[in-house]
């Protein structure tokens, strides 16, 4: 080739925007393309593999030596090998290159040949894309995308902590976005209780954000920083007098298996947290074996209560209410229980929060008074009686403005009187002062079915609300009785419940009654009737057939 073509050629190079090497046996590198080389601090005439090596950043040398070292013993011929890591510019600066390299073989030998390109602004660009895709813009702090990745990335000693902030929804179509940055804010101040261990802070979605803690502690140690957060956030709520949450839950989880899926470890803290919001006081939980098992069991009810009902796996059990002259069966009170296997029994305070939740109750409120009724309709012939059965009734079931006209139509199908059926309400009916529950009671009433107020004294109870309504039975709460058995005030005001409602021909029954020597005190009260396990625990509905409403149950072997 004539000189001035070869020239020519070299220029070419010189003009790319990437830059061209060629590396010989002992590690000697000739560059071309000079423009692009001389923004780095290299002698350009006498340049070997270590002066480069020299300008890379250290986070990414150790990479890069190994790839090199790996491609060049295995003479790799052929075969393309590509690298992205940072280079320092004469400015100071860094920036990113891509090589591309690739082993050849002459006569004269082994050597690699290869290209540089700069892909900073790729780089740029990606770490926007990934500022977009991890990060929260609203607080900056990195997202549930990001959670996940950390946590495969952690060890097995970590602990992530879920925090549900209560009601934020509300608040904010009631006040406007605006408050979201305060709430972030305050959010954020809070989590200090957390940062005397290495931890990030996480925003998971509107109401929920994460503490993934980079260490084990003891249980006791986070017990009282997850104290310490919601503390410091009903505090601060109290000092400024804004409330933008009405509570703050807190779950935690150790993760002391980094075997398991980060979707399985998040879910896990979050079903800790909302466990810690339906059955903790504190308002957090932590998941060590003993809770994990409570979790499950509150996770299994929630998931299986719906088929629950529809399989016909609920069934009632009946306590008889008794005659506090005669001790013999006056009524029965209908409690509702889900038998389950290996689970065992799951009890109504356990399963009938969760279908009010989760809108099942009023298919089970159903399923429950038919069986009432069944039983209702089978004693009585049996023993010619005219017994009735006291079945409990949500407030939820009394906002259905078809519970009236669908209960009558079970006890009518059923072949039942509704005289026969006492349907029991919580205090609650009063309290909140329900308009539409009202019209219910009053409709319920029209159709014939009695109507017992149930676990008077448990709450602020109300004798102005319970006499507007059509009552025929108050029923003394178990814990209030317990009081009274022990104490002369709340006996006093027993007897007055008792003699004001005698007066009204409402009867009352007093729950809870476990000894004689409650019933001997109770006995001077003058009260209708007596429930509790001195007389009998709530039974089978095979089993309360069984009982003769001749039998003085106190005495009854």
């Amino acid at each position: 080739m004539p000189h001035h073509n070869n020239s020519r050629f070299i220029s070419m190079f010189d003009s790319a925007v990437e830059g061209l090497w060629i590396m010989d046996e002992d590690a000697n590198v000739s560059f071309y393309n000079h423009t692009f080389y001389q923004q780095f601090e290299l002698n350009l005439d006498n340049t070997h593999l270590d002066d480069w090596l020299a300008l890379i950043h250290p986070l990414d040398k150790k990479e890069f030596t190994n790839q090199v070292d790996t491609h060049v013993e295995a003479n790799l011929s052929h075969q393309r090998v590509m690298t992205q890591y940072r280079v320092r510019k004469k400015d100071g600066t860094f920036c990113w290159i891509e090589a591309t390299g690739v082993m050849k073989q002459d006569e004269s030998g082994s050597y690699m040949v290869g290209n540089h390109r700069d892909i900073s602004e790729q780089k740029l660009l990606e770490s926007y894309i990934r500022q977009l895709a991890y990060y929260d813009k609203a607080s900056g702090l990195p997202n549930s995308d990001k959670l996940k990745q950390d946590i495969l990335e952690a060890t097995c000693n970590s602990i992530l902590v879920h925090i549900h902030l209560d009601k934020i929804k509300s608040y904010i179509n009631q006040y406007g976005e605006e408050l979201i940055r305060e709430m972030i804010e305050r959010v954020i101040s809070c989590m200090n209780a957390f940062q005397s261990h290495h931890c990030e802070f996480y925003r998971n979605s509107l109401d929920t954000f994460s503490v993934l803690i980079y260490s084990a502690i003891s249980e006791q140690k986070l017990a009282e920083m997850c104290q310490q957060f919601v503390t410091d956030f009903r505090n601060m709520s109290r000092a400024d007098g804004k409330l933008f949450a009405g509570e703050v839950y807190v779950g935690a989880y150790p993760c002391t298996d980094n075997t398991k899926p980060a979707e399985e470890v998040i879910s896990w803290a979050a079903q800790t947290c909302e466990y810690a919001q339906r059955h903790e006081p504190a308002h957090w939980a932590i998941c060590n074996p003993g809770v994990q098992k409570k979790v499950e069991r509150f996770f299994f009810i929630e998931s299986r209560i719906k088929g629950a009902i529809e399989n016909g796996e609920i069934s009632i059990r009946l306590q008889p209410i008794v005659c506090a002259k005669t001790y013999r069966p006056t009524s029965f009170e209908a409690l509702a229980r889900w038998e389950l296997g290996d689970k065992g029994e799951i009890y109504p305070g356990e399963f009938i929060p969760v279908a009010e939740r989760k809108g099942f109750i009023d298919p089970l409120g159903e399923t429950v008074l038919k069986q009432a009724c069944t039983f209702i309709k089978e004693y009585n012939s049996k023993w010619d009686s005219d017994i009735s059965v006291n079945v409990n009734v949500s407030v939820l079931q009394l906002l259905d403005g078809n519970f009236p006209q669908r209960a009558a139509e079970i006890a009518l199908n059923c072949g039942v009187s509704a005289s026969n059926i006492m349907l029991e309400l919580t205090e609650s009916v009063l309290l909140e002062d329900k308009h539409q529950a009202m019209s219910q009671i009053r409709q319920l009433n029209a159709f014939g079915f009695n109507l017992a107020m149930d676990d008077f004294g448990s709450g602020h109870s109300s004798l102005t609300g319970f006499f507007r309504l059509p009552f025929k039975q108050l029923k003394i709460d178990r814990e209030f009785a317990l009081e009274a058995s022990k104490a002369e005030e709340p006996f006093s005001y027993l007897k007055f419940l008792n003699d004001m409602n005698q007066h009204r021909g409402v009867a009352v029954t007093v729950e809870g009654i476990e000894s004689k020597e409650m019933l001997s005190i109770f006995d001077s009260a003058n009260v209708s009737s007596y429930q509790g396990f001195l007389f009998a625990r709530p039974m089978k509905a095979f089993d309360a057939l069984m009982l003769d409403v001749s039998w003085d149950l106190l005495n009854f072997e």
